[in-house]
């Protein structure tokens, strides 16, 4: 006898709950009507479906590329730099504002009495006061410290200031012209940092450094606007070194 053999005509044929309908609207509303919800609270929450939203969800929705964020580098106002860290007692210096006082043109020391650093800070101050609307190396500036307002002046980082007073110590105090040598000599980068680290030592030897460009002057102000180049040569007679001051308080003491 032969074994039954089974009938696999209708194998490929779909469950007819498997196969792909289409509906029309009114059927898909007539459907969402019948729906029982599973409880009171879904009862309330069950809405009829917007067939302007079912026909939107019909069509493809379309590709929106997405546009990353980017952020840009601004040197001069340096919107995102970090905000410099400052203790307690201090606050934010503000810059000395000449066109908010009397304003009258300073004079500075003529270049053949220029034999002192302290002589070539002074003029670059007086520069500033007497130019507020130009960009100048150095500028006059305010601040509270130690629960005290200080006056000094701030050296501005935007003009390769390394560069430029290591120059004007060199021209100045030792009678060397840096600019007419070769930049790329090897000779010539360490008399940069030579001349750039004997300036900032006069600088902190008379000033307290505060951060990496301000300087505050201790009992005698290097520059006061408005003055006179024969007060401003007394008050530079009289400014001491901040150690000398230290071994007067002690010896006082």
């Amino acid at each position: 006898m032969l074994p039954e053999v089974q009938d696999w005509s209708n194998e490929n044929k779909l469950d007819p709950f498997l196969e792909e309908k289409t509906f029309s609207l009114s059927e898909i509303e007539e459907l969402s009507h019948a729906r029982k919800p599973a409880s009171p609270k879904a009862e309330k929450k069950a809405l009829p479906l917007n067939p302007e939203r079912l026909r939107h969800m019909e069509s493809p929705a379309p590709f929106v590329e997405e546009k990353k964020e980017t952020r840009c580098w601004n040197i001069e106002t340096r919107s995102t730099k970090r905000k410099p860290i400052m203790k307690e007692d201090e606050t934010p210096l503000k810059m000395a504002s000449s066109s908010s006082q009397a304003n009258k043109r300073m004079e500075s020391f003529p270049s053949d009495q220029v034999s002192d650093w302290k002589h070539v800070l002074y003029n670059l101050l007086v520069e500033s006061h007497n130019n507020p609307e130009k960009k100048n190396l150095l500028q006059p500036c305010s601040m509270v410290y130690n629960g005290r307002r200080r006056d000094g002046f701030s050296v501005n980082s935007t003009l390769h200031p390394k560069k430029k007073l290591a120059e004007l110590y060199a021209y100045h105090v030792r009678k060397a012209n840096l600019c007419e040598l070769d930049p790329e000599s090897n000779l010539v980068i360490d008399l940069y940092k030579y001349y750039l680290r004997s300036a900032y030592q006069l600088m902190t030897k008379y000033f307290q450094k505060v951060g990496s460009w301000v300087y505050l002057y201790e009992d005698v102000p290097l520059f006061v606007p408005n003055s006179s180049l024969a007060e401003s040569k007394e008050r530079l007679r009289l400014l001491e070194t901040r150690q000398r001051k230290k071994m007067k308080k002690e010896h006082l003491l």
